[in-house]
C-alpha cells in the first residue's frame, strides 16, 4: 500500500502560548465525524439547499453526502445551523473566515481518487479527507506564538495547474522555508513565522488561496497534544451453544484485550432474546463468527444494520439476511483494492504490513469471503479473495458496518499478529461513527407546466432514499407507490409523499396540489421598416401579460428584457419575444428578422481585427489573475523625472511598457494594466456576474461573436496624472469600417471613460466616439461606431478619464467582404419572396426572348413592383 505522511512526522519543538487554543488541524487522517455530517445533513434539511449547507455544488444529481458546500457566505466560524442553535464546526474551531462566498468553502469527507504518476503517493487527489477552498481570494485567519513553525499539506484542484495558498502575517506575506505553496500536486509546506509587531507573544497567521486548493492538514508548532478518547462501549453477540469454547475465539479476546480502547459486554444469545433497544446503547456492535444462520438473533441483527455501528466477522449470515451468500476460497490473504482506505491507513499506522498489497487474514486454510447482493452493491469495497468480497463497508460516515472474513471453522488458523491490528482498527472506526438516527428529509415536488399538462419531479435531499407517493388522497407508505420517474398530469390532483433512506426514520408527509394551466398566447410583431433604422412593436390578444424580448433567441426571462416600447433597430437582427404572467404559463416563442432598407450600404460583418482578451494570447494559457508590466498592482508615475521639465513644469512621459499579439498591442506609461478571467454570461441587467446590461447589449458583433471569456482591466493610475493605457492595433484598415466594443464597469461608484480613437501615422490620433458604459459594477455595454474615410488608419481603445477601471472584453473592425455579402443576398431573397412580382422574362444565352424555359441554359430576369430586378441562370436537362 502507498503510505501517506504522517502527521507525527511533522512535530517540531516550539514555545506554546495561551492565545492560541488549537495547533491542530488534521482532516486528512480525521477528516469530519459523523456528527458534523449529520449536523450538516440536518442544517440542510431545517433551512433548505439555499440556506447554510449543502451537499452539491451547482446540480442536486449530484449530490453526495461526503462533500457539503457553504450555500451562503461564512464570515468569521463556520457553524451548522440546527433547530434554532449555531454550533460552530468541531473540526474548523478557531479558523476565522474572511466572507468565504457561497459553494467557496467545501467541507470534503469522502471523495473519489484515480491513479496519477505526478502525485506523491500515486493518486490524485492525495487524500480522500481535505478542506476545500474553491476559488481565489479565499481567506481565514488564526492564532499562532510568534517565531513558531507553520506545516500545511496542500495541492491544486486542478491537477494539471498550480494552485494553492499565501500566507501572510501582520498583512506582510511570508515565504515558505520549504515545500511549494502554490503546487500542483501535494506538498508539504514548512513557514518560520515572523516575530510579533506589537511586542505580544502571538500573531495573527492568514491563509489565502490563489484559486482552488485542497488544504490535508494545519499543525502550528508541535501541534496538539493527542486527545485522550474514551473507551466505545461494544456488544460482542454470540451463542455459547453450538460447541463453543471462550478460550477458542481469538476475535473476543482480542477486543476484550483492547481494554484502553474497549469496554466490552459480552452478549449471548443462547435461550435468549435480544431486541434493537436492547443494543443501542452501545457505540457499536460485533456480529462473532459464532453465531448460526438459524439462530432466532439473526433477524435483530440484520435491522441494527445502518442504524447501530456494526462489525461483523460472520459470512454465513449473508444468505438469511438475503444480502448475498458465503464463498469458499482456498487464499489465506486478500488482496487489497481500496488501500487509501481510513482503515488500510490507520491499519498501518497501527502496525500492519500491507506494502505487499495483501491482506493477511489466516495462516492455514482458506477465507470465506462473501458475494453481495444488491443492497450492499454499492460499497466501497476494501479487499477481495479471488471473486468474492474479503472486507467492505457500507454507510461509511454514519452508523457504519464492516465485514471482515473470520469464520469460526478458521478461527485455530487466524494470524493472530494481523489480526491484533486489523480488529481494533476496524471496531474503532466504525464505533467513531455511531450517529442519532434522524427522519428522512421530506421530499421536495416541484411543477413544470405546459399547456393542459403538469410535470411532477420528486426529490429528495438524500439522495439514496426511496420516494412513496399517492394521488388518491390516501396517506403513503412504504407499500405506496415508488417514485422512479417525472409524472405527468392532465386534471388537477393532490400529491401526498413520503421519503425512506437505509440508516434513517420515515421522513414527514409533504402534500402538494398540482394545478394545470394554459398557456398564454404568443406576442404579435409590426415592424415599420426605414431607410436606416426600423422599429418593431409587439402586442399580445391578452394586454395584461408582460412581454418579454432578447436578440439571442433564448425563452428565458432572466437572459430577455421587459418590453415596454417599440424596438429601435439599426442593424437586422431576429427579435425573439414571448409572454408571461397572471394564470397562465409562458406563451410559445414568436421570433421574426427584422432589417433596414439602407442594409446593403450599413451592414458590416467581415472581421478584420478582433481583439480578443483570451488566456492564450495574453496570459501564456493561464486562469490565474496576471498583471502587465513590471509595477504590477501598484500605479506608477507616467512622468520621468529624471529628466529636466519643459518650460511649464512638466516632465516627459517614461517610456513605459507595452504587451503585443500579432495584432494588438497594449500599451502603458505607469497606470496598472492586468488580464482576468471572466465569464460573460446573459441575465440581462444581473450585476451579481458579467452580463449585458440591456438586451441590445447582447447583440453579436458579427452575427456570431459578441463579448467572449476574460477581460483586460485598464486599472489605477496616480493622482493628478493622466491615464495612459490603450489598447492599440498593429496594422492600418481602410474604411469604411465598424468598431464594435464589449465594455464593463469595474467599480461601480463612477464610470470610466474611454474613447476610439484612429490614427494614420500611430503617433497623431483622432477621436472617433466615446465607449459606453453601465453605471453598474460589471454590467457590460455594446458600443458600435463607424469610420468613414478611405485613409487606411490604425485604430485604439484609449482610456482617457474616469475613477473606475474599464474592463474590455473585445474590440471588433468589420468591414463589407464575402460574409457581408452572403448575409445581403440571404435578406435580399427573404425581401424579394415578399414581394409582388411584375413580370418574369426567359432568354437564351444569345439573348433571344423566349416563351417557356428550354433545354439547356436559360436565363431568368424577374422584375418586381419595388423596382429590383432579380437575374439567375436555370439549367433545364
Amino acid at each position: 500500500m502507498k503510505k501517506l505522511i504522517t502527521l507525527a512526522l511533522l512535530a517540531l519543538a516550539t514555545m506554546a502560548v495561551q492565545a492560541q487554543s488549537r495547533k491542530t488541524w488534521d482532516f486528512l487522517n480525521n477528516g469530519f465525524s459523523a456528527a458534523t455530517i449529520t449536523a450538516l445533513q440536518t442544517d440542510m434539511e431545517q433551512n433548505g439547499t439555499g440556506g447554510y449547507w449543502r451537499d452539491w455544488e451547482k446540480d442536486v444529481s449530484t449530490a453526495n453526502t461526503g462533500t457539503w458546500f457553504n450555500a451562503s457566505t461564512v464570515s468569521g466560524a463556520a457553524s451548522t445551523h440546527v433547530d434554532g442553535v449555531t454550533t460552530p464546526i468541531p473540526e474548523l474551531k478557531d479558523l476565522n473566515f474572511q466572507s468565504a462566498k457561497g459553494k467557496g468553502l467545501v467541507l470534503v469527507n469522502d471523495y473519489s481518487q484515480s491513479e496519477n504518476d505526478g502525485s506523491p503517493n500515486k493518486e490524485y487527489p492525495y487524500g480522500t479527507h481535505f478542506l476545500w477552498l474553491n476559488g481565489s481570494g479565499l481567506s481565514f485567519t488564526f492564532k499562532a506564538a510568534a517565531r513558531d513553525t507553520l506545516h500545511m499539506g496542500i495541492e491544486s484542484h486542478k491537477n494539471t495547474e498550480a494552485r494553492g495558498v499565501n500566507i501572510s502575517v501582520n498583512g506582510t506575506t511570508i515565504a515558505a522555508d520549504y515545500g511549494q505553496s502554490v503546487p500542483i500536486f501535494f506538498n508539504d509546506v514548512k513557514w518560520t513565522l515572523p516575530q510579533a509587531t506589537d511586542g505580544s507573544d502571538s500573531v495573527t497567521v492568514k491563509v489565502t488561496s490563489s484559486n482552488g486548493c485542497h488544504i490535508y492538514y494545519i499543525v502550528v508548532g508541535e501541534g496538539d497534544a493527542p486527545v485522550v478518547k474514551a473507551a466505545s462501549k461494544i456488544a460482542y453477540v454470540f451463542n455459547s451453544g453450538n460447541g463453543y469454547d471462550r478460550n477458542a475465539d481469538y476475535a473476543h479476546a482480542f477486543i476484550s484485550g483492547s481494554s484502553d480502547l474497549f469496554t466490552t459486554t459480552a452478549v449471548d444469545v443462547n435461550n435468549k432474546t435480544i431486541t434493537a433497544d436492547s443494543l443501542e446503547k452501545f457505540d457499536a456492535v460485533v456480529i462473532s463468527p459464532y453465531i448460526d444462520a438459524a439462530d432466532a438473533c439473526v433477524s435483530t441483527l440484520k435491522s441494527i444494520i445502518a442504524y447501530e455501528p456494526v462489525l461483523n466477522l460472520n459470512a454465513s449470515l449473508y444468505e438469511p439476511w438475503g444480502y448475498g451468500k458465503a464463498v469458499t476460497s482456498i487464499q489465506q490473504a486478500a488482496t487489497i483494492v481500496k488501500g487509501s482506505n481510513k482503515f488500510f491507513v490507520n491499519a498501518t499506522a497501527n502496525g500492519l504490513d500491507t506494502s505487499t498489497g495483501a491482506l493477511s487474514i489466516l495462516s492455514a486454510g482458506g477465507i470465506t469471503g462473501v458475494s453481495l447482493s444488491p443492497y450492499f452493491a454499492g460499497d466501497d469495497t476494501l479487499a477481495v479473495v479471488g471473486n468474492s468480497v474479503a472486507v467492505h463497508e457500507h454507510n461509511a460516515n454514519r452508523n457504519a458496518y464492516m465485514f471482515l472474513p473470520y469464520d469460526k471453522q478458521n478461527m485455530a488458523n487466524v494470524d493472530a499478529d494481523a489480526m491484533s491490528v486489523i480488529l481494533p482498527t476496524a471496531l474503532s472506526l466504525v464505533a467513531d461513527t455511531k450517529t442519532v438516527v434522524t427522519n428522512t428529509p421530506a421530499p421536495t415536488v416541484s411543477q413544470a407546466y405546459k399547456n393542459k399538462e403538469t410535470l411532477a419531479v420528486l426529490k429528495n435531499g438524500n439522495k439514496n432514499a426511496a420516494i412513496y407517493y399517492t394521488t388518491d388522497g390516501t396517506d403513503p407508505s412504504d407499500k405506496s407507490n415508488v417514485y422512479t420517474d417525472t409524472l405527468k398530469f392532465t386534471e388537477p390532483v393532490t400529491i401526498k409523499a413520503i421519503a425512506k433512506a437505509d440508516g434513517y426514520l420515515m421522513s414527514d408527509t409533504t402534500i402538494v396540489n398540482i394545478a394545470i394551466k394554459t398557456q398564454a398566447p404568443a406576442p404579435e410583431f409590426t415592424i415599420n421598416e426605414g431607410p436606416d433604422t426600423s422599429f418593431v412593436t409587439l402586442t399580445n390578444a391578452d394586454p395584461g401579460l408582460t412581454i418579454y424580448y432578447n436578440y439571442t433567441g433564448s425563452t428565458d426571462m432572466t437572459k430577455s428584457a421587459v418590453y415596454s416600447a417599440p424596438l429601435k433597430v439599426t442593424t437586422p437582427v431576429t427579435v425573439t419575444a414571448f409572454a408571461e404572467g397572471g394564470s397562465y404559463i409562458q406563451s410559445e416563442t414568436a421570433s421574426k428578422n427584422v432589417t433596414i432598407q439602407n442594409v446593403g450600404k450599413t451592414l458590416r460583418y467581415d472581421v478584420l481585427a478582433h481583439f480578443d482578451a483570451n488566456s492564450a494570447d495574453w496570459n501564456s494559457g493561464s486562469t490565474t489573475t496576471s498583471y502587465f508590466f513590471s509595477w504590477g498592482k501598484s500605479a506608477s508615475s507616467c512622468y520621468d523625472t529624471t529628466q529636466n521639465p519643459d518650460a511649464e513644469g512638466v516632465y516627459p512621459f517614461v517610456t513605459g511598457g507595452e504587451i503585443s499579439n500579432s495584432l494588438w498591442t497594449i500599451k502603458s506609461k505607469g497606470q496598472v494594466v492586468d488580464w482576468e478571467n471572466t465569464t460573460p454570461t446573459a441575465v440581462v441587467g444581473d450585476g451579481t456576474g458579467y452580463n449585458p446590461e440591456t438586451a441590445e447589449d447582447a447583440i453579436l458583433a458579427d452575427g456570431e461573436e459578441g463579448a467572449t471569456k476574460s477581460i483586460v482591466n485598464l486599472g489605477d493610475k496616480i493622482d493628478n496624472e493622466p491615464y495612459t493605457a490603450s489598447i492599440e492595433s498593429k496594422s492600418t484598415y481602410a474604411g469604411p469600417f465598424d468598431v464594435i466594443v464589449y465594455a464593463a464597469n469595474g467599480n461601480g461608484s463612477s464610470v470610466p471613460k474611454c474613447d476610439i480613437e484612429t490614427s494614420a501615422d500611430g503617433a497623431s490620433w483622432t477621436k472617433l466616439d466615446s465607449v459606453s458604459f453601465s453605471n453598474t459594477r460589471r454590467l457590460w455595454k455594446r458600443t458600435k461606431m463607424t469610420y468613414s474615410g478611405t485613409t487606411p488608419v490604425y485604430v485604439r481603445l484609449a482610456q482617457t478619464g474616469g475613477g473606475s477601471k474599464a474592463m474590455i472584453f473585445d474590440i471588433y473592425i468589420l468591414n463589407q467582404g464575402d460574409k457581408t455579402r452572403g448575409i445581403l443576398d440571404d435578406i435580399n431573397d427573404i425581401n424579394l419572396n415578399v414581394t409582388p412580382v411584375i413580370r418574369t422574362e426567359i432568354y437564351s444565352l444569345s439573348g433571344m426572348r423566349l416563351s417557356c424555359l428550354q433545354p439547356g441554359i436559360n436565363i431568368v430576369r424577374t422584375v418586381y413592383t419595388n423596382g429590383a430586378i432579380k437575374v439567375k441562370k436555370v439549367l433545364i436537362k
